[in-house]
């Protein structure tokens, strides 16, 4: 791209090189490109992460593999798989939170018949274990 206008690439096929050989990748949308996406790293430094961490569920399992991962050792495309793998796992936990919360709600629920107080007690019950204000406590339930 030169002064805002799109110029043709000059290769035969611009979608990528052979980063092999090269150690760039090309990137192209129509006529525009962005070379060196990622760098390619030495062989020696590079850590490589099991097949199939984009489809595995979030559990004890991927969190031991994130754990052991060094994500500064990872190629630019590995890094992106393991910042997806971190998400599931955030979303799993935060999931799991929420079940717990409900699980307080049920307890007292189990005791009490008024259904007003067994929700300010969960929310009141919620605010103290996780330092909530009140208001953020009555929402998060």
């Amino acid at each position: 791209m030169r002064d805002g206008l799109c110029v043709p690439s000059r290769r035969a096929n611009p979608a990528r090189s052979d980063s092999t050989t090269t150690g760039v990748w090309f990137l192209s949308v129509g006529c525009c490109s962005v070379e060196r996406m990622f760098e390619m790293m030495e062989a020696e430094t590079i850590q490589v992460i099991p097949d199939g961490l984009d489809e595995m569920v979030p559990g004890p399992f991927l969190a031991a593999i994130l754990s052991a991962t060094d994500v500064s050792s990872l190629s630019g495309y590995d890094r992106v798989v393991v910042l997806r793998a971190h998400s599931r796992m955030a979303s799993h936990y935060s999931a799991q939170m929420y079940a717990d919360m409900a699980a307080v709600s049920d307890s007292l629920a189990e005791t009490e018949v008024d259904p007003e107080f067994v929700a300010e007690a969960s929310a009141a019950e919620i605010r103290v274990a996780l330092r909530l204000t009140r208001r953020t406590a009555d929402f998060e339930l």
